[in-house]
């Protein structure tokens, strides 16, 4: 893992953000639990692909 970010450089604002606003466009699409976990691992992949938005709002 040696092209891994440092997990506390991650957690910016604008990272948060876009986590709640994938989960709450999943949960207003009523796509229920399996829909959230699945929203996560989406998330999820994408982090360790590099491509989930760190530092701009994905609104």
């Amino acid at each position: 893992m040696s092209d891994a970010f440092a997990h506390s450089t991650m957690h910016t604002n604008n990272y948060y953000l876009n986590v709640e606003y994938l989960l709450d466009q999943t949960i207003a699409e009523g796509l229920g639990r399996n829909g959230i976990i699945e929203t996560l691992e989406d998330i999820a992949a994408d982090l360790q692909e590099g491509e989930f938005e760190l530092q701009t709002s994905i609104l």
